[in-house]
């Protein structure tokens, strides 16, 4: 097995036990998971499609060497200074929490950003205008009933590009040493249920001739085909949050445009953030941006999260309105800085931010968890607000779980596109997803109604919550993910 180009000769196995499409953050982690499963016999055959060809960026790799000797010399020890520029690296970060990151650390991905990751200790939830007191606050050293190694943080801030690089880099190494086979550059164009197999056709985005090739007669070619067939037992839809596998396969989904966006800053400021994350909620009837001042007329307010990273330097995630979003977009350098002062009240005596970048934001939930042989994961699922920072690790204890099922399949020799696996899958994440769908959606209609009677209540929730030590506590569980995996 290894990696097919638009442009490469491959020779392919009869059949793939596993097909992953999507080899982004869920999907690259899932197929190094499965390829490192503890199986008897052969190994695993496993499979990604992704419409992006398989590039490691050694450059954002740079000062990331592993701290394990099996990784050794894949990247430059060297470093370069200019990774410190925020202007060249700002943009989107996650908050990986403890139980992510545990399984970041099997597959060997933690091994690249332990030294590049920000463990966040301290987490506080504030009203902006509310009185003093009406605020929750948690402490990685008082809150938590975990084990010591949990215990020491919440979880740990990292930037998309060093988690993307650090993902790639194993992919890559999989894919050269033949646990992994990639086909970079497709998109699929059918995917069939057949007798015992799922049969997947994949056409080159740059198609290079119009022949269709099957398995056996691939070996027989010297040029890429037009379209590859091949089979699976199972296959796993892991393609973002703009799939359409579950639509297609007649799966119902819920889906609703909160008519907002995430407005992403780095910036880099003068005073420490303590190991700090800051969820603010305000108004969003009137926003202040200096000379410009946005009426919208909107019932529900908006958010705004400084996120702690490594040093000095914080991400900052605005939730916003539309109209709202074309204003900070339209503001200049020096303007936008103001805005974030402003808003911030100018705690963290911030120098200097990144131009911002704009997401749009909506909720899908899919009920069903997949059919037949075929499974939706990640985002492909459900997509959630980021209110709590939990979207990609709902995406990432989808792949503890479906990695650990497949485990016990094989062990137990049954066949892994089974109504007995998919089902399995279902109940043990459905709890999950639909809590923390609902939990995220809920939070923001709560913290954002302006209404003088939400506004009491709110205060009331927060000053018992922050005196109720078994509240915080249970919360806390939820927010690790350490109690979405006991429920498996």
């Amino acid at each position: 097995m290894g990696h097919l180009g638009a442009q490469e000769v491959f020779v392919l196995p009869a059949h793939f036990d596993v097909v992953i499409v999507g080899g982004g953050l869920c999907g690259g982690s899932l197929a190094l998971a499965l390829s490192a499963l503890p199986v008897q016999g052969t190994r695993l055959r496993v499979c990604v499609i992704d419409r992006k060809e398989l590039r490691t960026s050694t450059r954002v790799l740079e000062g990331q060497t592993p701290r394990s000797s099996h990784h050794a010399g894949m990247v430059p020890e060297s470093r370069d200074d200019e990774d410190d520029d925020i202007h060249k690296v700002g943009g989107r970060a996650f908050a990986i929490a403890a139980a992510s990151w545990d399984l970041l650390e099997q597959l060997g991905i933690a091994d690249y950003l332990t030294e590049q990751s920000q463990p966040i200790r301290e987490i506080r939830v504030l009203e902006q205008g509310g009185k003093a007191g009406e605020f929750v606050h948690f402490s990685a050293d008082s809150d938590q009933n975990h084990d010591e190694k949990t215990a020491q943080c919440f979880g740990r801030m990292v930037e998309s590009h060093r988690l993307r690089a650090a993902q790639l880099a194993l992919l890559e190494e999989a894919v050269a040493k033949e646990k992994i086979t990639y086909f970079g550059g497709y998109d699929i164009e059918g995917v069939e249920e057949q007798f015992g197999a799922v049969a997947i056709t994949a056409k080159p985005r740059l198609g290079l001739n119009e022949s269709t090739l099957s398995v056996e007669e691939h070996e027989e070619k010297t040029t890429s085909p037009e379209r590859i067939e091949i089979k699976a037992s199972l296959f796993v839809a892991c393609d973002g949050g703009g799939s359409t596998f579950a639509q297609q396969w007649g799966i119902p989904t819920i889906n609703y445009d909160y008519q907002q966006h995430a407005v992403v800053c780095t910036v880099a400021h003068r005073n420490d953030h303590g190991a700090t994350a800051v969820e603010g909620f305000f108004a969003s009837s009137s926003l202040d941006l200096g000379k410009k001042t946005l009426d919208t007329g909107r019932k529900f307010g908006g958010a705004i999260a400084t996120l702690p990273l490594l040093g000095r330097r914080s991400n900052i995630v605005l939730t916003v309105s539309h109209a709202q979003k074309e204003l900070l977009l339209a503001l200049s350098p020096q303007e936008y800085l103001a805005f974030l002062k402003s808003l911030l009240d100018d705690w963290l005596d911030i120098a200097e931010t990144t131009p911002p970048l704009a997401y749009p934001l909506r909720l899908k939930y899919a009920k069903k968890a997949g059919i037949g042989r075929r499974i939706v994961l990640g985002d492909a699922a459900h997509l959630i607000h980021p209110i709590a920072g939990q979207g990609l690790n709902v995406g990432l204890r989808d792949v503890i779980a479906l990695s650990r099922l497949v485990m016990e399949a094989q062990q137990a020799g049954i066949d892994l596109g089974s109504n007995w696996l998919v089902r399995r899958y279902e109940s043990q994440r459905a709890f999950d997803s639909a809590t923390t769908a609902i939990a995220t959606h809920s939070i923001l209609r709560v913290f954002g109604n302006e209404a003088t009677h939400a506004k009491q209540v709110r205060g009331w929730g927060m000053r018992t919550v922050n005196h109720i030590g078994r509240i915080k506590a249970l919360m806390v569980n939820r927010a690790t993910g350490a109690a979405a995996l006991q429920n498996d």
